[in-house]
């Protein structure tokens, strides 16, 4: 034989001696003990900032909903976070259409800005499938809210799956802007405690 054939059989010789001493076994990676959590995910699909919450309260959809259209009740959810001066001159109900501006500050004292409110609401389905949602697409005129842009809060009520008697509540909040990165954090901070407010409030609202 030629050598270059040699040196094949020798090959395949050292090949099938490396296998029959080191057989292959495939490894399954054991699975982690603490696996990662995955990161928030704060990005919209348009690369705009976005807040979500979902939750369960304990009062009817139609409680949630009226009282979701109540301003002063509205107003009580930020405290003591924010205070929103002035908040009596606003109409005592909102409806589909309706603007009004409210100041802002910060646990009562640090000015946060004025904020244009403007509502629109919609629904679909009806009985146990009826969602309702009220959108606040208004704006900030002034202070450090002015500098988040594309302003869009989304609350949606629905019959809770599992307690129809209970609403399921959800929130969307949509920003954008040089500073909203930086603002996100304190954002969601914010909206945790307005969470947690709406849960404690819940039970009261008819």
């Amino acid at each position: 034989p030629t050598a270059p054939s040699s040196a094949r059989g020798r090959c395949r010789r050292l090949a099938s001696l490396g296998a029959a001493l080191f057989p292959y076994r495939q490894i399954t990676p054991a699975p982690l003990e603490h696996p990662p959590r995955p990161l928030l995910n704060r990005y919209c699909d348009d690369g705009h900032m976005k807040i979500e919450m979902a939750f369960e309260i304990e009062c009817t959809p139609d409680a949630a909903w009226n009282a979701l259209h109540l301003p002063r009740v509205v107003a009580e959810l930020y405290e003591p976070l924010m205070r929103m001066p002035g908040s009596d001159r606003l109409p005592e109900r909102w409806f589909d259409g309706e603007s009004g501006e409210v100041e802002l500050r910060f646990a009562g004292l640090l000015p946060a800005g004025r904020q244009v409110i403007k509502i629109r609401d919609e629904s679909h389905g009806e009985g146990p499938s009826l969602t309702r949602s009220m959108h606040d697409i208004g704006h900030a005129t002034s202070g450090p809210l002015a500098l988040l842009q594309g302003w869009h809060h989304r609350m949606t009520i629905r019959p809770s799956p599992k307690v129809p008697v209970h609403a399921l509540w959800s929130e969307r909040v949509e920003f954008h802007g040089p500073v909203a990165p930086l603002a996100w954090p304190l954002m969601r901070v914010i909206w945790q405690w307005r969470v947690r407010r709406i849960r404690e409030m819940a039970t009261n609202w008819r």
